[in-house]
């Protein structure tokens, strides 16, 4: 992300996926016209040093996008140099992205992954999904963490760890979603687990513990393996968990109901009710303060009041195509900055916030 690879973004840049690190970042996808790609596989690499405004080229792992077993669609970047691309497969870089290496996972597809002090931690899953839907049928998930630069992952010790089966019913769809914060010292991670557990841990390798269960599950795997039902973000302060219901794709409307927490999940309380308009996809808040933002198939919704009241502070990226509409994720990286991916990668652009998330401008990636 952080180490150009001396030519310029590839046309028809499709992102899936996006990391920062301040004001440098790294989108994640397949570009260029198959058959006809640097390499036999179209999987690419741009970076940012300005906060998505302009764009370079930079080394990708030689693999394809994600297709069961195989292929990678997510990034994550612990700092300039030490990064991961995720989703099935695990490739790791120690040199900003220059040079690449698959890392063993002997079948076990990771359908998460997030980084914060000096380490990275990612879900280890048993999934049978085939070609996209890599994280579908998944019937056990562990979570594993690795030290910068040891290239050595282990289960992490406590409930969190070991690959059991998951106490749901036959045949019911699972996910779970991993989110960290701070670090190391000090710092904080959470697991929602598809029990509707919330495990939690410090971010040094030692044991998690399983906390009282949730206000609901996270429900079936959406795109790239994140929960449909359950959307937990967290600051050093609070949790936010999003837990929708009563989808109406007819209207594209949803029920949703926002909860918020000021001591680690232990008691949740009702913040308010969710914007009814779009299925959401993904929830974000920052450091300090009450925001929360919301992505949707309907657009990006802001709440300054930790999800008491919304409003709608971009729509759906104009030229999305049918069934691809709105956003795919939200991130905020800091006080007032934050990052969105149309759910349509085809639109070649992210969203940018500078404020807060009160406006948002679409920076191209690439030309089509």
């Amino acid at each position: 992300m952080l180490a150009g690879s001396g030519a310029p973004v590839p046309r028809n840049f499709q992102p899936t996926s996006v990391t920062f690190i301040g004001q440098t970042g790294a989108v994640i996808g397949q570009a260029g016209t198959p058959g006809h790609c640097a390499t036999i596989y179209c999987t690419s690499l741009a970076g940012t040093s300005d906060y998505g405004r302009s764009w370079y080229g930079v080394s990708a792992p030689h693999t394809g996008p994600p297709d069961g077993a195989q292929g990678v669609g997510q990034i994550r970047f612990l700092t300039l140099t030490e990064g991961w691309a995720f989703g099935p497969q695990l490739w790791v870089t120690h040199d900003g992205g220059a040079s690449w290496t698959r890392e063993k996972t002997y079948g076990i597809r990771v359908t998460g992954l997030e980084t914060a002090g000096d380490r990275a931690f990612a879900l280890y899953a048993r999934c049978t999904g085939s070609s996209p839907a890599y994280a579908a049928h998944c019937t056990s998930v562990s979570l594993y963490s690795s030290l910068a630069g040891s290239d050595q992952w282990r289960p992490v010790p406590g409930p969190a760890g070991g690959l059991q089966p998951l106490a749901t019913a036959a045949g019911t769809p699972v996910s779970a979603s991993l989110v960290l914060t701070g670090g190391p010292a000090g710092g904080q991670g959470y697991l929602l687990a598809p029990s509707g557990e919330l495990l939690t841990g410090p971010l040094t390798g030692a044991a998690w513990v399983a906390n009282p269960s949730l206000p609901c599950a996270p429900g079936a795997p959406g795109p790239a393996g994140q929960p449909s039902v359950g959307l937990l973000a967290a600051n050093a302060g609070r949790l936010v968990l999003v837990c929708t219901s009563a989808t109406s794709t007819a209207s594209d409307a949803q029920a949703k109901l926002v909860f918020a927490s000021p001591d680690g999940g232990a008691h949740w309380s009702t913040a308010g009710n969710g914007p009814p308009r779009g299925i959401a996809a993904s929830v974000a808040i920052q450091a300090q303060d009450n925001l929360v933002v919301l992505a949707t198939d309907a657009g990006l919704y802001r709440s300054g009041d930790g999800g008491r009241t919304w409003q709608q502070a971009q729509a759906s990226p104009a030229g999305a195509a049918a069934g691809q509409k709105g956003f795919s994720y939200v991130g905020m990286t800091s006080l007032t900055d934050g990052v969105a991916l149309p759910a349509d990668p085809g639109l070649h652009e992210v969203y940018i916030t500078t404020d807060g998330g009160v406006s948002w401008q679409a920076h191209a990636v690439s030309a089509p």
